[in-house]
């Protein structure tokens, strides 16, 4: 078959749509698509800029955004010829393997709700 394969990580719970991911896969042509997360981190201190040598500012406790890999994928069939048998192969390596060959890899951001089991984990100790 030549449908998308959808794979996710074990370690995670979301309400994603995944009929959304599917047609959005499918519309841009991807050949694989990460679907990533806003990731809002605050640093508990005053951050000092520098330049020259010399304190120019001080900004108290910034907030920085970031995308995280939200550990859920889609990936065409085509590309498990990529994947080397009976070998550890990541989906970071993957995905720089289908870089490498300008393959479409697609970010896919999503608002719904998402965690990581471990962040539940941390919480409850």
């Amino acid at each position: 078959t030549n449908l998308p394969i959808v794979i996710t990580n074990c370690d995670i719970i979301s309400s994603i749509n995944f009929s959304q991911l599917l047609d959005f896969h499918k519309n841009q042509k991807s050949d694989l698509t990460v679907v990533i997360k806003e990731f809002e981190s605050q640093n508990p201190f005053g951050e000092i800029k520098i330049k020259k040598k010399r304190i120019i500012n001080i900004i108290e406790k910034p907030i920085s955004l970031s995308y995280i890999n939200a550990g859920i994928y889609v990936i065409n069939p085509s590309l498990l010829k990529y994947i080397p048998k009976n070998k550890l192969f990541d989906m970071n390596l993957l995905i720089a393997l289908l870089n490498k060959k300008n393959k479409n890899v697609m970010p896919y951001p999503i608002t719904s709700k998402w965690m990581d089991v471990s962040d539940i984990l941390r919480k409850q100790n």
